[in-house]
């Protein structure tokens, strides 16, 4: 069956004599509602000087989408990038090549972006826009938007660059990709508004309020529009705002519009039909939501507003429409995406200890907020980076014994914020986004090394992409150090040297006075060369002594304060101990280590164990023990749950009671600090407990009564062990009350 050629496109340019008339939400709600009913259809932003067009989709447009909106190219990059191409051509054939590009419409394909999936449209419909510009304008002179603006010569561009044929290969690309063509115009008499009245449109609405003085400008351009096109243009009326009771002050405004209308050259007859078909009554509530109509009303199927503007899209297209069938849970996603969603600093700090439902739907709802606002005018830099801490975090105090909230989801929506505002270069973002996206790979990265290595160039892509500060080297050296630890077992010493020596030489390109918290971070970086150089050696000690180099690491960072610094020098007292064990200050350096960074002695059960066995072999083990139990596991005021051990099976969480018993065991009866290891003992086993019900559950033993039988058996002989011990009772008693509780989901999950 031989496929019929579509069409033509209409172009339809939306015009008004001045502004707050209600043209933009016009273009907005037609767009939608013809994209709806199985259309192809392009908004174009041509109001330069004010931009909107796209907020009238706050809230519909997904948010990856919406930025990248924000960083497209549009209408005025099209016009610089004709007139920058031209500037620089040398020779006929590469003028040729310029026309051929843009005949073939690939620099407008570039600038469309979808404002809605497919997932939400009929099949082959589409809704695309093309913005009104990028925050940098020009290829010859990059120039910010505004200043672009002010500065483009357009008669210039007419008269020295074929202008118009630009033109007409926008025009002809438009009405054959798209079935419906909707231009925002600027208001006024400037250039812009010629183009978009005259050359570009099939035809013209002229959007309008009844005062005299829009009447009046509109005329004006209806009499312009003819007398340059003639009928080639047809011309259509939208008076907007318009009282529903008709009061007679309305009906004086009226007629002398008809009389402005007529002496503009337009006909009675149409003038009376399009004052009646394309009118948009007026709503208390417009000056107060930018959004599109069919989202606000109080009925989807009844709402004035809503029928006005299908009646206006059937009007334009000259087919039947349906009103859009919106899904409610879609209108409610975007009705809670609508609602006010910036707080302060200090509301975002105060959740940590609020209800944690309430918590994680007010996060969610400022981070939504922060994606859908304008950077340049609604977001602050201290805002933003409260924003992105707490997304980033909440899994550290989001938790309920009834619910595992997904706030992974959160960390997403934090670093899509930063990535958006990293790539429309509002203010450098750059660290920040680094930052990020390893705190993110901390938490819920699965460490393949691949990606790891991935995930290093895209970071120092970033970081390499703007002024190389002593902030940025640092952390370029640190993505260096991260691809050597990163690199396989089998590769040779040479190539880890290599990123090492690569690492050493970014550090070494800082120069000048460098502030005290700089200083801070440059000793880190020599501290992570260092640290990365004593694994090496100490798998293969022929390299390298790595004693010395844990030492080093050591002294470079007893200054530094940072949880960075801490976490490594932490590492650096474990490699020490570990260098031999029977050290008489091994235990020291464990405990030490904990101190600074828990994570340094509870990362894997295996650590776990080797750590504790030095500890336990210590001639002052009953000291240590206490010491070592306090660093490792007592719960920080303000932290609802203690940093734990990853354990993956059910042999794991038992060796791990076991030795809780040991160090509870070998506590010494004369330290004060006795009672506060058991019970930091008895709270690690709780936790401990809480991971164990989610390990036996999802795993293939859950049918095997004797496995559960087994970490029944650890804890409460570790519970018995502490009672004995003499530890508080409401340590004992809230630790037997766990291993009941666990006792009892895991009987209802094995039925």
């Amino acid at each position: 069956m031989t496929k019929m050629p579509r069409t033509a496109g209409r172009i339809t340019t939306f015009f008004s004599y001045k502004g707050g008339v209600g043209r933009t939400m016009a273009v907005a709600n037609v767009g939608f509602i013809a994209a709806m009913a199985g259309k192809r259809v392009l908004l174009m932003d041509w109001d330069l000087e004010a931009p909107g067009l796209a907020v009238y989709y706050r809230g519909v447009t997904e948010h990856e989408a919406a930025g990248n909106i924000r960083k497209s190219n549009g209408v005025l990059n099209l016009f610089t990038d004709w007139r920058d191409a031209l500037l620089t051509a040398t020779r006929p054939e590469e003028a040729s090549s310029i026309f051929k590009r843009f005949k073939s419409g690939a620099p407008f394909k570039d600038c469309a972006s979808p404002l809605l999936p497919k997932t939400r449209l009929p099949a082959g419909a589409k809704l695309d826009i093309v913005g009104a510009g990028s925050s940098i304008v020009g290829t010859v002179e990059p120039l910010p938007y505004a200043e672009a603006l002010s500065r483009f010569n357009w008669p210039s561009f007419f008269s020295d660059f074929a202008g118009g044929l630009m033109l007409e290969a926008m025009r002809a690309w438009a009405r054959r990709n798209y079935d419906i063509i909707l231009i925002d115009s600027r208001t006024g008499l400037a250039d812009v508004a010629g183009i978009c009245t005259m050359q570009l449109p099939d035809e013209v609405v002229l959007c309008f309020v009844l005062n005299r003085q829009n009447t009046e400008g509109v005329a004006d351009i209806a009499a312009s529009i003819r007398a340059a096109r003639g009928n080639e243009v047809a011309i259509r009326l939208s008076p907007m705002r318009v009282s529903k009771d008709r009061p007679t002050e309305e009906a004086d405004a009226r007629a002398r519009a008809h009389r402005e209308l007529r002496n503009a050259g337009l006909e009675s007859q149409a003038i009376e039909r399009d004052m009646t078909r394309l009118s948009i009554g007026a709503a208390a509530n417009i000056p107060f939501y930018e959004t599109l109509a069919p989202f606000v009303a109080t009925s989807a199927t009844a709402d004035p507003l809503t029928f006005e503007y299908l009646r206006m899209t059937q009007e334009i297209t000259g087919a039947a429409f349906d009103v859009p069938k919106v899904d409610h849970l879609w209108i409610d996603s975007v009705r809670r995406r609508l609602q006010p969603r910036m707080t302060t600093v200090e509301y975002l700090s105060s959740l940590k200890t609020a209800d944690p439902d309430r918590a994680f739907e007010e996060i969610a709802r400022f981070l939504d907020g922060a994606l859908d606002a304008d950077p340049s005018r609604e977001l602050h830099a201290d805002y933003v980076e409260a924003l992105v801490s707490a997304g980033l975090q909440a899994s550290d105090w989001l938790w309920s014994d009834d619910r595992e909230f997904p706030t992974e989801i959160l960390a997403q929506k934090a670093i899509l914020l930063l990535r958006q505002l990293h790539s429309i270069g509002e203010g450098d973002w750059r660290l920040h986004l680094v930052n990020a996206l390893d705190e993110y790979d901390i938490r819920w990265a699965s460490g393949n090394r691949e990606s790891s290595l991935k995930g290093n160039a895209e970071r120092d892509a970033i970081l390499a992409s703007g002024p190389q500060t002593t902030g940025t080297l640092v952390r370029r050296a640190h993505l260096h150090v991260e691809n050597a630890r990163l690199r396989k077992p089998s590769t040779p010493w040479g190539k880890v040297e290599d990123e090492l020596d690569y690492a050493q030489s970014l550090l070494d390109e800082i120069s000048g006075p460098i502030q005290p918290e700089e200083a801070e971070g440059v000793a880190l970086g020599h501290a992570e060369i260092a640290a990365q150089r004593a694994n090496v050696f100490t798998k293969d000690p022929k390299l390298g002594n790595p004693a010395e180099q844990w030492q080093r690491v050591i002294k470079l960072l007893e200054g530094p304060e940072g949880s960075r610094g801490r976490s490594l020098a932490a590492e650096a007292h474990v490699g020490l101990a570990q260098l031999d064990e029977d050290d008489p200050l091994a235990s020291i350096r464990i405990v030490t280590a904990a101190q600074l960074w828990r994570p340094s002695v509870t990362r894997g059960i295996d650590r776990f164990i080797k750590l504790t066995s030095i500890i336990l072999r210590d001639a002052d083990a009953g000291n240590q023990s206490i010491n070592f139990s306090i660093a490792a596991f007592a719960r920080p005021k303000g932290l609802r749950v203690p940093i734990g051990i990853g354990m993956h099976g059910v042999a794991e969480v038992v060796e791990f009671s076991r030795l809780l018993e040991q160090l509870a065991l070998a506590a010494d009866l004369d330290n004060p600090l006795r009672n506060d290891a058991l019970v930091a003992i008895a709270e690690a086993a709780e936790q401990q407990l809480n991971r164990a019900t989610r390990i036996v559950v999802n795993s293939d033993e859950k049918q095997n009564e004797a496995q559960f039988r087994k970490i029944f058996a650890a804890y409460i002989s570790l519970a018995e062990v502490l009672a004995s011990a003499e530890a508080p009772e409401s340590a004992v008693e809230s630790l037997r009350r766990r291993v009941e509780k666990m006792r009892d989901r895991l009987f209802r999950a094995s039925k």
